[in-house]
C-alpha cells in the first residue's frame, strides 16, 4: 500500500497515510503520467514495438517522464522528454537504436 501524495510505502493492514491523512492505494501511478512540459525533445524513434517497450520501461525505471507519439506517415513511434532529462534519457535508449533485438533463426524463444 502506498500514499498517493508522499509516495510512502505501508505494510498491509494500513488504509490511511499517517502524515497526509489520505487513503492509501495499492499501486502508485507511473512517473510517466506526470503532465508533459510544453517543450519536448525527441530522443528515440522506432518502428519496432518491442524496442519501444524496452525504451519506455528503461525510462520508467529511471523515473524520467516521457511522451510517446505515433508517427502515422512513417508508421513509427517517437519518445519525447523534457530538455533537462535529454542527456539521461539518451544514455538509456540509444543502445536500443543499434541493438539487434531479433532472434536468430535457429534460436529458440525464451520459455
Amino acid at each position: 500500500m502506498f500514499c498517493p501524495q508522499c509516495r510512502t510505502e505501508y505494510r498491509e493492514g494500513f488504509s490511511e497515510c499517517a502524515d497526509c491523512r489520505v487513503a492509501l492505494v495499492a499501486v502508485l501511478p507511473s512517473p510517466a503520467t506526470k503532465a508533459a512540459p510544453a517543450q519536448l525533445v525527441n530522443v528515440f524513434e522506432t518502428t519496432d514495438t518491442f524496442a519501444l517497450g524496452l525504451a519506455t520501461a528503461s525510462l520508467d525505471e529511471a523515473e524520467i517522464g516521457y511522451k510517446v507519439d505515433a508517427l502515422r506517415i512513417r508508421r513509427a513511434y517517437c519518445i519525447q522528454v523534457a530538455p533537462e532529462d535529454e542527456a539521461d534519457a539518451r544514455d538509456l535508449v540509444e543502445p536500443l537504436l543499434t541493438a539487434d533485438l531479433s532472434l536468430e533463426e535457429d534460436e529458440d524463444p525464451p520459455a
